[in-house]
């Protein structure tokens, strides 16, 4: 479901923007998907914008 979504969102952004719109676009189906993958008391600890942050390969 996961593969399968992505594969679609990034074929559609690139084909109507460029994948100008990549980032909006993943943070929407996460949106959408997490709810029904996460049980309700831990969504709070996922964010679907995901984070800017990209700790250092040790």
């Amino acid at each position: 479901l996961i593969v399968g979504s992505w594969t679609g969102l990034q074929l559609s952004s690139q084909v109507l923007s460029g994948r100008a719109d990549l980032t909006e676009e993943t943070t929407l189906m996460w949106e959408m998907l997490l709810p029904s993958i996460v049980p309700p008391r831990r969504l709070e600890r996922f964010r679907p914008e995901g984070t800017a942050l990209v700790p250092e390969m040790a």
